[in-house]
Formats: structure tokens, C-alpha cells, sequence
């Protein structure tokens, strides 16, 4: 145990000295939130949309947005120890396979399922007593809003990992990564309000809650196969 929190802090640290990256945590932790909250306030009801419903609305993109920076930063973790020289020290330290893993994917993974969930605290913090606004999340969509994030931002950094695992130049990963992240971000950003006003939240709910987990789940299971000693010794 604690060789698995000397690992993950020292992802933790990395991410600390990556200034673009935390810039790009600020922006969608607390500025968008409040910008989106000040758009919000400003639209009100129409014909189309209800109050609730264009809040709710705006909820669900804050949830997708983020994603930039798991991918980022798990794209090339790998990649940068390739660069650096550092990958055999990792790979020397006296911790199984297993520890190794967890702890270079939960020190990317805590943060970044982290982000869009504080991005929504801000939100609705802002949304109520900075600009006045009375809607709320019910608990059907709170739930829905852990679940998705969990699950989507698993999902984001376990691609990101395999694209790190496969090149050694960390710019190469990120620009990759960004070619698969773009359709994955158009598509929830547009399918999944419209998903979800036609078909209602419980439904969303019922599909939503066991496919978050079947990710992190086989996530946990495929990424061994990938990422272990072996594979990535012969890479050196």
C-alpha cells in the first residue's frame, strides 16, 4: 500500500509540473462552469426548452468537455518516460505489475473524473447564488452525472494509455489521441441531451449506470495485457 501511494503521487507531481495542463483544469473546473451559469441565466425559458431543461442541458456538455486534458495527460505519461529515459527506473521498482498499473492509471484517472465533478459543484454553486437561478439536479441526474463521468473519462484515459503503450514521441500520442477524442466529444455532446429528452433520465439511467461500470471493469482487465513489464521492456 504504501509503495502504491509513492507511485501515485509521484504521477500526481508530474501533473503539477505540467502547466498546460493544469491551466487547461482551471479553465474547465471554474471558468467555464461560471460562464456557463452566466449563459444560462441569461437565455431563460422558451417555447422549446424549460429553465430546468436548458440547465440540465448545460450540465451534460461540462461533463464532456474536460476530457482534453485525460487524454492529454494519459496519451503521454508513457510517452514522456520514453523521452525522458525514466521508463527503466519505473520499470525496475520493486512493486508487481498489477501495483504499477493502478497507480500510473489512478494518478491520472483521480484527476481527471475529479475535474468534471467539481466543474459541476461550481456550476451549480455560481448558477444560484451568483446569478440567481432556481433550477436543480434532481437525484436521478446526479446519478447519472457520476456514473457518465466516471465511465467517459475511464474509457478517455484507457485510450489514451494504449496510444501511450504504442508511441514514443509524447507530441505524436497527444496528436493522436486527439484524432480519436474528437468524434467520441462530438458524439456525446450531441447525442446524449438528445438521448436523454427523448427517451427521459430513468431510461438514460438504466443504460448509463451498468455501462460506466462494464468500462472501468474491462478497462482494469485489458489494460494488463498492453501495459505490463514485458511488453514495455522490449520497447526500450
Amino acid at each position: 500500500m504504501a509503495q502504491f501511494k509513492v507511485l501515485v503521487a509521484r504521477e500526481l507531481r508530474d501533473l503539477v509540473m505540467q502547466y498546460s495542463a493544469l491551466a487547461l483544469m482551471v479553465v474547465f473546473s471554474i471558468i467555464l462552469p461560471v460562464a456557463a451559469a452566466w449563459y444560462v441565466s441569461t437565455m431563460g425559458s422558451t417555447p422549446a426548452f424549460s429553465f430546468q431543461s436548458l440547465f440540465d442541458l448545460v450540465s451534460i456538455e461540462l461533463c464532456v468537455f474536460p476530457s482534453f486534458v485525460p487524454m492529454m495527460l494519459s496519451s503521454s505519461s508513457l510517452a514522456a518516460e520514453f523521452e525522458n529515459r525514466t521508463l527503466m527506473a519505473l520499470l525496475a521498482a520493486p512493486v508487481s505489475d498489477r501495483v504499477l498499473l493502478v497507480s500510473k492509471v489512478c494518478g491520472i484517472l483521480l484527476p481527471s473524473i475529479f475535474q468534471p465533478l467539481a466543474s459541476e459543484i461550481i456550476y451549480f454553486i455560481s448558477s444560484r447564488y451568483l446569478f440567481g437561478i432556481q433550477a436543480t439536479f434532481g437525484f436521478d441526474f446526479i446519478a447519472f452525472l457520476i456514473f457518465f463521468a466516471s465511465g467517459y473519462e475511464t474509457l478517455i484515459v484507457i485510450v489514451g494509455f494504449t496510444l501511450s503503450a504504442r508511441v514514443r514521441k509524447a507530441r505524436s500520442a497527444q496528436q493522436y489521441g486527439s484524432l480519436i477524442l474528437l468524434p467520441l466529444m462530438l458524439g456525446s455532446l450531441l447525442g446524449m441531451p438528445y438521448w436523454i429528452y427523448s427517451q427521459g433520465i430513468n431510461a438514460v439511467d438504466k443504460f448509463v449506470v451498468p455501462s460506466s461500470l462494464f468500462v472501468i471493469m474491462f478497462s482494469f482487465l485489458i489494460l494488463p495485457r498492453i501495459w505490463n513489464r514485458f511488453s514495455l521492456s522490449e520497447k526500450v
